[in-house]
């Protein structure tokens, strides 16, 4: 009795898993076969099958088990046909680092050890990103995080009977003395020094205001901001997209924001849809700007920064209309060397650091925990409470302070070692056969010897031999 086929011509076998029945010519007559696909994914299977009526696969070749690379180009392809935004970012990861060393493998033949070597070249560097940089971080674990989503599907799948992404940690390959370097954070002082500097474009000044007041707003949100979110008439609410969450919000604009949003609105001829901040060059001129473009946001604000900041100059008489040059590192002060070069412990400014600047001011201003989540779209408050712990920790209560009586004429003098120890470490042996150092007028050498003068250098010490 042959066994039922289910909608998408596939059936089940104990045996061998899913097999489809397919019309195959052999000497030029059409006849019903088996195949085994080799496979107990059902998706899987159907792709399988597809490949083998188009005549692109033969039944030797899907009746192989599927390999890393095959079952992930289909998910990627899945990723990208249902707009995930990460999806372009993904199969870049996985075309450049996990392809050539792991992409032959059957899918479940690969082990937590392959995982590691590859994510031990890149954190010592035998394996580099695609301009010859090393990677950091951040970046190796985007590349972890590719492959164990791709791993983690066919797991719940049970295509594999465990993901082996999961056994390798982050901090067993980078290390976990590494810190993790928090961006720097603008201040007020600095940010309006940038919006009334004449050399930075409208554009930037355009995206730093509205990024620090109105709910601060990632990059993502302001390239994803159209005029249709924008109240034309009073310029008093913006929609703001979060595109991170993909949780659209109303919120209020400021009052000293609304002459500006709106005059940037009169500038591109008042438009009523399109992007607020769209492509101004090029062939898409006018687009909405991709999610990509917001990284050159950073390269931008920086520059600008240092122009507004002083930290370059504009010389006339390099080239033949000038260009600006920077001052020399030496001359950099400490703040500056903070903000465009970074620490252990910071990084350098982004142009996330405005979003930072608006959760900062939110917690110097003891606004409470919800209603910060709410203005700044975080999805979690503990996000937000890292912002209160930095500005509260930093301030230690007076009844926290030791009990240290010093007089503040002399406090640095107690500081100070006694000669007579260091008397004893010349003599090397312990003896109290030394004057005292003299601290006061009455313990002083010249009110206890002949000395006539206290110009005169006090007697030498005797020495130890002597006294035994």
């Amino acid at each position: 009795m042959p066994r039922p086929l289910s909608s998408d011509g596939l059936f089940w076998r104990e045996s061998k898993g899913w097999c489809a029945r397919v019309l195959v010519t052999i000497d030029g007559v059409r006849v019903r076969k088996v195949v085994d696909l080799g496979t107990r994914d059902r998706v899987v299977a159907r792709r399988k099958r597809r490949e083998l009526l188009a005549g692109n696969a033969t039944a030797e070749s899907v009746a192989k088990p599927e390999t890393v690379a095959r079952y992930a180009d289909a998910w990627l392809d899945g990723r990208e046909a249902r707009g995930v935004r990460i999806a372009p970012d993904e199969r870049r990861w996985f075309d450049h680092y996990w392809r050539e060393a792991i992409g032959n493998l059957s899918i479940d033949n690969v082990r937590p050890h392959h995982v590691q070597s590859v994510l031990s070249d890149c954190a010592t560097g035998k394996l580099r990103g695609p301009t010859g940089k090393r990677l950091k971080r951040a970046s190796i674990e985007a590349v972890r995080g590719v492959l164990l989503r791709i791993l983690d599907t066919a797991w719940r799948t049970e295509l594999i009977r465990e993901n082996p992404v999961a056994r390798v940690k982050l901090a067993d390959v980078v290390g976990r003395n590494e810190a993790r370097r928090e961006r720097a954070i603008l201040t007020d002082a600095e940010i309006n020094a940038l919006l009334v500097h004449p050399a930075v474009h409208v554009e930037m000044k355009m995206l730093v205001l509205l990024a620090r007041t109105i709910g601060g707003m990632r990059a993502g949100d302001l390239n994803a901001l159209q005029w249709t979110a924008v109240d034309l008439e009073s310029f008093a609410v913006v929609r703001v997209p979060r595109r991170k969450t993909r949780k659209p919000q109303p919120l209020e604009v400021p009052e000293a924001v609304r002459p500006y949003l709106e005059r940037w609105w009169r500038e591109q001829s008042k438009p009523t849809d399109g992007a607020v901040f769209p492509v101004r060059r090029g062939a898409r001129a006018g687009e909405t700007k991709s999610q990509r473009s917001s990284s050159g946001y950073a390269k931008r604000l920086r520059r600008d920064l240092k122009r507004a900041l002083g930290v370059a100059i504009f010389d006339h008489t390099l080239g033949e209309r000038g260009r600006w040059a920077e001052r020399p590192v030496e001359t950099w002060t400490q703040r500056e060397r903070l903000l465009f070069i970074g620490t252990h412990e910071i990084a350098p400014v982004d142009f996330h650091s405005c979003r930072r600047a608006f959760a900062t001011a939110l917690a110097r201003a003891n606004v409470n925990t919800q209603t910060a989540q709410v203005l700044t779209g975080h999805s979690d408050p503990r996000v937000h409470q890292r912002y209160v712990a930095a500005e509260t920790i930093r301030a230690l209560p007076v009844a926290a302070l030791p009990a240290i009586e010093v007089d503040p004429a002399r406090a640095w003098q107690t500081f100070l070692p006694n000669s007579a120890l260091k008397r004893r470490q010349l003599c090397g042996r312990d003896c109290d056969q030394f004057e005292p150092f003299p601290s006061s007028p009455s313990n002083s050498l010249c009110s206890r010897t002949s000395l006539s003068s206290t110009n005169r250098l006090p007697p030498k010490p005797r020495s130890c031999a002597a006294s035994a």
